[in-house]
């Protein structure tokens, strides 16, 4: 009997890259002789016969089984906040898709805060009678500047769990800067449908861009995954009208999901665009790959970044085209010449001069794609990726009853953030912070019983 191994993420149908990528992973390691169940909130109406499927509310009521090594997925979507009490009380092996999670997109995003989706994360984390006064405070917009990236969630997860995951190697590193570093772990991210093997012939090609009434000779910007507004569609649009005013035949096309925020054939209309863009929402996979290999320049615009290690991205540079991309901390580890990174500081005339230089020049474009589809191709294999977890799943059940961890209990108060992670917190903050004991400050602000009326001052305003 090979080990047993409980997965906690979302399964499809739902519309994630992380979804589909826990079915590849639950896939293969049973193939691998592990006996995988994942534990999932989605209503799945039919069970592979590669692995078992669980709903999580059971787990509340049964527990962990007992010699179990349990896989959690987080990142940025709703599910995540159910497995956050698992993380906490069986001590795993945890992937991070995104370095920043739950709250701190409240910081990093300034969006609305959603009560019914984080709050469940600060009672977890904080304790009941934080959680609720910090919720409380946030509701009133002025508990974001007391946030820090590092605390309490980024913190307890590393200090929770067995060994984490991390497929962005910037973020590991950022990762491995804090006290509980040891335990990070880099694994590429593995590409479970490479286009190059699924490379659809020309004539195909070129009677898709047909359909979708793509005239020859255009000059084809692709935008995949999820179709959010931090993808910085408004941008691109105007990209796109300031090389149609120029006389370069450019055309837009948007494939994945709908994300939050206005509905791109809306914005098109907005900018004047409607006529260029093409959206193709929730394509089957056939017509993904068509999709992908349809375009001549890949755009990856999403912005602030989350430490993720996009899925998108990869599949864009593994069927041969150019991306830009903008520069950030999180996509430094790209080679030079497999993308083209743009300021983000000067976003818009850095993206137009781009996007210009490769319609002008389809020897470059030719180039960098082959550099891009090199580098996508031999360093994010899945084989990698599986072999990783393999290793790390082998870890956990063979380590000494010495050193089994034990069940990880948040206290009800604030921790002190390690030395580095505090300067980093500190360094990257517009709020000053005029008391080094950051946890003694933050309880006093969460225990106030009356609103803080003034809101903190930043740097360089008087």
């Amino acid at each position: 009997m090979g080990i047993e191994v409980a997965l906690f993420s979302e399964l499809p149908p739902v519309r994630s890259g992380v979804a589909e990528y826990t079915h590849v992973l639950a896939r293969e390691l049973s193939r691998r002789g592990y006996r995988v169940t994942v534990y999932t909130e989605t209503p799945v109406s039919t069970s592979p016969a590669e692995y078992s499927i669980s709903h999580g509310r059971s787990l509340r009521y049964q527990g962990l089984p007992p010699h179990a090594v349990p896989l959690y997925q987080i990142g940025n979507f709703p599910a995540a906040r159910k497995i956050l009490p698992f993380v906490l009380t069986y001590p795993g092996i945890l992937t991070l898709h995104d370095l920043f999670i739950g709250y701190n997109r409240l910081r990093d995003y300034g969006r609305v805060f959603m009560k019914d989706e984080w709050a469940d994360e600060f009672d977890t984390v904080l304790g009941k009678p934080l959680g609720n006064r910090l919720t409380w405070l946030i509701e009133r917009g002025v508990g974001l500047a007391y946030i820090p990236r590092f605390l309490p969630l980024y913190e307890s997860l590393l200090r929770a769990s067995f060994r984490v995951i991390a497929h962005n190697p910037d973020a590991a590193r950022e990762l491995r800067g804090t006290p509980w570093g040891t335990r990070v772990r880099f694994i590429p991210m593995g590409l479970w449908n490479s286009p190059q093997t699924r490379r659809p012939g020309v004539e195909r090609i070129r009677n898709w861009r047909r359909s979708l009434n793509l005239p020859e000779g255009a000059l084809v910007f692709g935008m995949f995954g999820i179709l959010s507004r931090y993808k910085r569609v408004p941008s691109v649009f105007a990209v796109i009208k300031a090389l149609r005013d120029s006389g370069t035949p450019a055309y837009l096309l948007c494939m994945g999901h709908a994300g939050d925020g206005p509905d791109v054939r809306t914005l098109a209309v907005q900018y004047g665009v409607q006529e260029y863009v093409r959206v193709c929402l929730n394509a089957s996979r056939e017509a993904y790959i068509l999709g992908l290999f349809a375009c001549d320049v890949g755009l990856s615009l999403r912005f602030p970044p989350m430490g993720e290690c996009s899925l998108s991205t990869l599949e864009m540079m593994a069927a041969g085209l150019p991306v830009i991309m903008l520069q950030h901390r999180y996509n430094a580890h790209f080679p030079p010449g497999t993308c083209i990174r743009i300021p983000p500081t000067r976003e818009l005339p850095e993206l137009v001069q781009a996007a210009r230089f490769l319609a002008a020049c389809p020897s470059s474009r030719r180039e960098v794609g082959i550099k891009a589809a090199r580098y996508a191709i031999n360093h994010h294999r899945l084989e990698t990726m599986i072999e990783g977890y393999a290793g790390l799943i082998e870890e956990f059940h063979t380590r000494p009853d010495s050193h089994r961890l034990r069940s990880f209990r948040s206290p009800r108060h604030l921790r002190p953030l390690g030395e580095r992670a505090y300067e980093t917190w500190r360094a990257r903050e517009a709020v000053p912070l005029p008391c080094r004991d950051f946890t003694r400050r933050a309880r006093a602000i969460l225990h106030r019983t009356e609103p803080y009326g003034r809101r903190p001052v930043e740097r360089g305003s008087s």
